[in-house]
């Protein structure tokens, strides 16, 4: 997407639409990232419940699939 910087104040912004602030699951606060080759990223900041299920996701999959990690970290050939 692209978007025109828009003059506010004495500085310039972008106006996000409502669909990419859904996508993004937000509609505050963004996370601004410079990275190298001029790149910038917005995120969305990580809520406490982001956490708590990402925390339940790697815990199911641990349940569902720690033995079979276990084994294969001990003997490499199998």
């Amino acid at each position: 997407m692209e978007k025109r910087l828009q003059k506010i104040g004495n500085s310039r912004g972008i106006i996000l639409p409502a669909a990419v602030l859904d996508h993004i699951g937000t509609n505050d606060t963004v996370v601004l990232t410079m990275e190298s080759g001029g790149r910038v990223v917005l995120s969305a900041p990580v809520s406490p419940g982001r956490k708590q299920s990402f925390r339940d996701a790697l815990a199911e999959t641990n349940d569902q699939y720690g033995p079979a990690l276990q084994r294969l970290s001990e003997d490499p050939s199998v």
